[in-house]
């Protein structure tokens, strides 16, 4: 009983090595920026259009891109208004063994007491591209090591005119080694959770980012004053890298090993 005992325990040793034997450590050359330009077209302001950058104010192993803009157009009686924000954040300082990541942000677009409005579009970006080391807390340079990544993804768009259409995509895509894993999603809410097997000491590549392309064109429309329409779309895609230890063959052999006298020897005391 003692063999099994001791079987057992090896096994489940060898399949728990703890995830802190590596830890994440942003190594770069990493790219945070981002851009939105929205433009309207009416036949009292003419086309009116708006831009502004998403600003890179990142530090060591906390990544941060920050972007905002609010401004109108009028003439006293007529209004167009642009509000924007968006983030983006990859955070290793914190935690460098569970890095968590965000990405998203606000648009609203809208006209009050505007006559003749012939189209819109609003054309909106926000990335990061850096490159993530599995850095070693003990583990062997080449161990093998899986690299966990789960999150959630979701846009809210509302448009009171209803010719307005959304167009958004969230993306994320970790790659090492000539393998790679992927997420994309049009802003319905959804989780994922992505797994790509690589190394103690390994440079996997990281890249993500949240478009927005709401627009339309068509016949003039006209805006009762005293009311605003337009749309509103907020998205965030926000997540956790982990690492994982992978077992060799050898463990799962030695575990069912273990799990089947144990099974063997119960039923000889049922017997």
């Amino acid at each position: 009983m003692n063999l099994i005992k001791t079987s057992l325990a090896l096994a489940l040793a060898a399949t728990g090595l703890s995830a802190q034997a590596a830890h994440f450590q942003i190594v770069g050359p990493s790219l945070v920026g981002g851009y939105t330009y929205a433009e309207a077209t009416t036949s009292m302001f003419g086309t009116v259009s708006a831009d502004a950058l998403v600003d890179d104010l990142s530090s060591d192993q906390a990544l941060l891109g920050f972007g905002m803009y609010s401004d109108s157009a009028t003439d006293g009686s007529s209004t167009i208004r642009y509000d924007w924000v968006r983030e983006v954040t990859l955070d290793a300082q914190t935690d460098a063994s569970a890095v968590g990541f965000t990405l998203g942000g606000t648009s609203v677009l809208g006209f009050d007491g505007v006559q003749g409005l012939q189209g819109l579009v609003e054309s909106s970006r926000v990335t990061l591209d850096t490159t993530l080391k599995i850095a070693s807390d003990g583990e062997a340079a080449g161990s093998a090591i899986r690299m966990l990544i789960s999150g959630t993804a979701e846009s809210l768009f509302s448009a009171s005119l209803s010719v307005i259409q959304p167009d958004t995509s969230f993306s994320l895509i970790a790659s090492w080694g000539g393998q790679s894993v992927s997420y994309t999603g049009n802003g319905s809410m959804e989780a994922f959770d992505l797994s790509l097997d690589t190394v103690v000491g390994a440079e996997v590549t990281l890249s993500l980012s949240y478009i927005t392309r709401p627009g339309w064109v068509g016949a003039a429309i006209d805006i009762p004053a005293g009311t605003v329409q337009g749309f509103e779309e907020s998205g965030l895609m926000a997540g956790t890298l982990m690492l994982a230890p992978v077992p060799e063959p050898e463990t799962y052999a030695l575990l069912l090993a273990g799990l089947g006298l144990i099974g063997a020897a119960a039923r000889r005391r049922r017997g």
